[in-house]
């Protein structure tokens, strides 16, 4: 299954995308972007209130959409390299919406 933002979540555990550590990737899980990810490296994972995240240096920002936020294939990119870093869920972790669902938002790039 291909890891893109309307199969950022999956309902069984054989769908999960792998992520290794050293593993150069996309993250879907962007907060304040429709329609973005970021391209990073996975580092490590760590527990953050509870729940398993990768830790990802950020490489590139990129983004889908036009002017007015509307999704139309036109991808902008802005290079990253002062150590931001982003902290998405470990894919496999479960969702709060239901017990059978699991976050999938890491997919390697």
């Amino acid at each position: 299954m291909k890891n893109t933002p309307e199969f950022a979540s999956v309902s069984e555990l054989e769908n999960i995308n792998v992520i290794k550590i050293g593993d150069t990737v996309r993250s879907f899980d962007m907060e304040f972007k429709p329609f973005s990810w970021i391209i990073g490296k996975v580092v490590r994972t760590e527990v953050i209130e509870g729940c398993e995240r990768y830790v990802i240096e950020v490489q590139k920002y990129e983004t889908c959409r036009d002017e007015n936020g509307f999704h139309d294939h036109v991808v902008e990119s802005e290079e990253v390299s002062d150590g931001r870093k982003l902290y998405p869920p470990v894919n496999g972790s479960n969702l709060m919406f239901g017990e059978n669902s699991y976050t999938n938002f890491v997919e390697v790039a």
